[in-house]
């Protein structure tokens, strides 16, 4: 016994030396050797550990990267043989790492699918049809369905659409994928008749101002559509009701904002812009002033205070006033009213009261919040995101638009040259010159750009909802000719997403999914601001040098109806009972027309998305939710 109790300690003290030294396996099965392009085998980790624990698993399959642990399955693009290699390292590197590889064959059986649908022989205009997908697929199954029908887009397998388009030999085209990728595409005519019913007839027109102009300058309504309010360079705020009667007005001169124009002498001019006003939900009225057309060339002496009016619903009062200072510059576009704020943004000012060209103001009182970094301002081009994410131009060239977000401080992707890498259509000799910004319910961003002093409009979409940072990339770019070189312009939305620009004395139409150029129309002499878009599809662009209100088909940009308006000057605004509102210069004195349908095909009601300059009727630059 005593021989054994002094054994004993001593084999105590070798058991560590005999156990087993940390390792770890790596193991995987796959439950096929073979299989179809983008058919996905499934994948089970046997890896095992000994004396340690799996910390990391990478896995490796033709071009993809995986840490997941329990990868659950892989899949190939393209045909091939193909390794799958796994690596496993044990907890904190208590043993070597260990590799395991296995070989997989992709191959390419897949027939495409057969594409067929039922489509009508006739069809008519303003009237609904139903397409039926009739494809079939033997060998995989039909995952996605792109529709053209007539112009008008749809993704789901049965669409019902209302044409707002005409003719023999209307296009109806379907394309169907397959869950391997492969496609197909058909192509069906058919005849749709034009209907009646889409005359337009002015209602009244309002002369609101005895000096100043209209230059695109847009009307704005109430929230309960009750109100519409209109400003010119005469510097007055002039609120109506839908009869036409003036029910208001204020002086928004009254705290020394001056309508110099250096160009002219002295005195406003037709060319001078003035911004539009935007409405509160809670109907307040907010309005920059300030319109120099060129301020730092100023004569000696030259006195103004611009700044951001707020004012009580129906013109009874001041609010507060932000002041800017006397070197402001503000331009037609309107200054956006989101959540408890107000944004504003200027070609240039004198840093007395704002330093970065863009301010984002309590709307409450009126005090900066923050001051944003903008490279000369963008001349009023401000989107907000349902988030309440900022879009807006810098007119710099190369600046591109900036991205600003909330986090407290208002961060900005780019508050220093440094930082204009991250902008949106960036770079070369882009410029923005006031374009308006549209952004969708889906946060999908819609911007337009000059290039230099060419012709030539460059058109980009982007996804707010992907972007955290860096250099954004564009999900599509487009550039069309747009005749001439000129600022204030942009983009406008209909409920698929399809994107309409206006430039020079052209509309186009660019098709949201792709970007492709769909369509182009020339005016008689040329565009202001951007178009409206009614419930049921139908565009309004003000035709200036025509004289005329047009009302276009945006499937297809076939006019469908017109009105004549003496030099009407904005974008229309079309409020919820269907009414157009324009701004003009009739006889050269600013006048409010109010333009009605009186046919059976009537405009009933603003477009589901961006619909005009501003967005909804109030312009309170906000993207829908």
């Amino acid at each position: 016994m005593k021989r054994l109790l002094y054994i004993l300690p001593v084999v105590l003290a070798c058991l560590p030396s005999c156990r087993k030294n940390p390792s770890v396996t790596a193991l995987f099965s796959l439950s096929a050797e073979e299989c179809q392009i983008q058919e996905e085998i499934a994948v089970q980790n046997l890896s095992t550990a000994v004396s340690t624990q799996i910390g990391l698993c990478k896995w490796e399959w033709a071009d993809q990267v995986s840490y997941e642990t329990d990868l659950a399955s892989i899949s190939f693009s393209q045909v091939g043989t193909y390794t799958v290699k796994l690596t496993v390292w044990a907890e904190e590197g208590a043993a070597p790492p260990d590799t395991y590889t296995r070989t997989v064959k992709a191959y390419n059986n897949n027939e495409p699918p057969e594409v067929d649908f039922d489509a009508p022989a006739t069809a008519v205009q303003d009237a609904s049809v139903t397409f039926t997908d009739r494809s079939t697929d033997r060998t995989g199954r039909i995952v996605s369905w792109l529709w053209n029908i007539g112009g008008i887009i749809s993704t789901e397998q049965n669409p019902t659409v209302t044409f707002i388009s005409w003719g023999t030999d209307v296009d109806v085209t379907l394309t169907v994928t397959d869950n391997y990728g492969a496609s197909s595409t058909l192509t069906k005519k058919i005849n749709v008749t034009r209907s009646s019913g889409h005359d337009l007839s002015l209602a009244w027109s309002k002369a609101y101002d005895t000096k100043g102009y209209v230059y695109w300058t847009s009307p704005a309504m109430s929230p309960d559509g009750s109100k519409i309010y209109v400003s010119s360079t005469g510097y007055h705020l002039v609120c109506f009701d839908t009869a036409g009667n003036q029910t208001g007005s204020f002086d928004i001169g009254a705290r020394g904002a001056n309508p110099y124009s250096y160009a002219s002498g002295g005195t406003a001019s037709i060319n001078n812009q003035s911004p539009t006003p935007t409405v509160g939900a809670d109907g307040k009225v907010y309005i920059p002033v300030q319109f120099y057309e060129n301020p730092s060339n100023a004569p000696s002496g030259t006195t103004g205070n611009g700044g951001l009016y707020c004012i009580q619903p129906g013109c009874t009062g001041e609010a507060w006033y932000f002041q800017t200072g006397v070197k402001s510059f503000y331009r037609f576009l309107a200054a956006p009213v989101f959540g408890d704020y107000v944004a504003i943004t200027l070609k240039e000012n004198d840093n007395t009261c704002i330093n970065q060209n863009f301010g984002v103001i309590n709307r409450q009182n009126g005090t900066l919040v923050q001051a944003l970094a903008c490279d000369q301002g963008s001349w009023g081009g401000i989107s907000v995101a349902s988030d309440q994410t900022l879009i807006y131009g810098a007119s710099r060239t190369g600046a591109g638009y900036k991205v600003a977000r909330n986090n407290g401080a208002w961060s900005t992707s780019a508050n220093s040259d440094a930082g204009r890498l991250t902008n949106f259509l960036n770079g070369g000799d882009y410029e923005t010159k006031g374009y308006q910004i549209a952004i969708s319910s889906d946060n999908k961003v819609y911007v337009c750009v000059s290039t230099g002093s060419s012709s030539r409009l460059a058109c980009a979409c982007y996804d707010l909802a992907a972007y955290t940072g860096g250099a954004p990339k564009a999900l599509w770019t487009t550039t069309v000719e747009a005749t001439s070189y000129q600022s204030g312009f942009g983009a406008v939305l209909d409920a698929a997403g399809n994107a309409y620009y206006m430039a020079g004395n052209k509309v186009f139409r660019l098709n949201g999914h792709n970007g492709a150029k769909a369509w182009e129309y020339a005016l008689t002499g040329g565009c202001i601001g951007v178009a409206a878009i009614d419930s049921k599809g139908y565009l309004y662009v003000c035709d200036v040098n025509g004289n005329k209100l047009l009302k276009l088909s945006s499937a297809s940009g076939q006019l469908v109806s017109e009105i004549a308006l003496d030099n009407p000057k904005s974008c229309p605004t079309i409020a919820a009972d269907g009414s157009i509102y324009v701004t003009g210069n009739k006889g050269g004195v600013p006048t409010l027309y109010k333009v009605v349908g009186t046919g059976t095909n009537k405009t009933v009601a603003p477009g589901p998305n961006w619909s005009q300059l501003g967005c909804n009727p109030q312009k309170n630059g906000c993207a829908p939710q």
